[in-house]
C-alpha cells in the first residue's frame, strides 16, 4: 500500500438554529418600514442578516424561522397520527402498558430471553384481533 498523508478530522458541526431572535428580526423589519432605520444599519443593529430583513419586507407576515430538517407531515398529520388508535383498544388498554411492566419486571437485567418471547407473543396477539377486527367490519 502507498503511503497516504495524514488527514484532519472532520470539524462540520450542522447549524440549526439562527444566531437571531424572532423579535430582534419583527423590530428590525418594523424600523425599517418605518424609514427610522435602513436595512444596513438594522442588520448592524438587530443582527439580522440583510436577506433575510429583505425577505421579509415582502412578506406579510413573520413566521419562526425553520431550520434543520423539513419535518415529514404537518403539524395537523402529527397530531392526528397521535390521537388515532385502533378500533379496539381504548384509552386504558393495557397491550402497551404489559410491555413496559415485562421491561420492569425482569429477575435478571442481562438476560431478557423470556421477557421478549413473552413481549413478542403479546405484540402478535394484539396484531391479529386488529386483522381480525378489520375484517369482520
Amino acid at each position: 500500500m502507498a503511503n497516504r498523508p495524514c488527514r484532519m478530522p472532520r470539524n462540520y458541526i450542522r447549524k440549526t438554529e439562527t444566531k437571531y431572535k424572532l423579535e430582534d428580526l419583527q423590530k428590525a423589519v418594523e424600523d425599517v418600514k418605518t424609514k427610522r432605520l435602513t436595512i444596513g444599519k438594522a442588520a448592524e443593529t438587530y443582527s439580522v442578516p440583510k436577506t433575510t430583513i429583505f425577505n421579509h419586507l415582502k412578506k406579510a407576515v413573520i413566521k419562526q424561522p425553520r431550520t434543520g430538517r423539513k419535518s415529514l407531515f404537518t403539524d395537523e398529520q402529527e397530531l392526528e397520527l397521535t390521537d388515532t388508535r385502533p378500533p379496539n383498544v381504548g384509552e386504558n388498554d393495557i397491550h402497551t402498558n404489559q410491555m413496559v411492566i415485562y421491561d420492569q419486571q425482569a429477575p435478571d437485567a442481562h438476560n431478557h430471553s423470556s421477557d421478549i418471547s413473552t413481549v413478542a407473543k403479546v405484540h402478535s396477539a394484539k396484531t391479529f384481533d386488529i386483522q381480525a377486527s378489520d375484517t369482520i367490519n
